[in-house]
């Protein structure tokens, strides 16, 4: 079993500022099942093909993926997604962590570093949720570190 590395429940998940930025890489994203929620909060896309660190993987049981931090070489291993910027940030991230199951330790709310090619390169600090139960092994790993919305 791979262990969601550093990923234990922390008791305290930083302030965010009134504006919040998150990375979304499944449903959550435009068009996805959960994509909805977004909306309903007033998120401005930022960018749509934006990118992390990490692994990627899609559980056989699972009608979502589910993120791990990276655990090779720095600039090895990406998850793509999308940007989303939220007026209300902390309303938001509240929201957005009971559909993401952070009070029953399915996911664990981090910052990150995201990439954003598409503007001139540039990398923002932003709100990410990584899977921390474990996944089973690298067969269920996505190749390429994207998540088809027709799964």
């Amino acid at each position: 079993m791979i262990e969601a590395a550093n990923l234990m429940a922390s008791p305290f998940i930083p302030q965010p500022p009134e504006d919040a930025l998150v990375f979304v890489y499944g449903t959550l994203k435009a068009g996805g099942a959960l994509h909805e929620s977004l909306e309903r909060l007033g998120a401005e896309l930022v960018d749509a093909d934006a990118r992390i660190e990490g692994r990627l993987y899609k559980l056989p049981w699972a009608h979502f993926p589910q993120a791990l931090p990276a655990n090779g070489k720095p600039g090895e291993q990406f998850i793509l997604g999308e940007l989303w910027s939220l007026p209300d940030g902390p309303k938001g991230l509240r929201l957005l962590d009971h559909i993401e199951g952070v009070g029953v330790g399915l996911y664990e709310r981090k910052q990150v570093w995201v990439y954003c090619p598409d503007i001139e390169g540039r990398k923002y600090l932003a709100w990410v949720y990584f899977y921390t139960r474990g996944v089973p092994g690298e067969d269920h790993r996505l190749a390429g570190g994207r998540w088809p919305l027709e799964i």
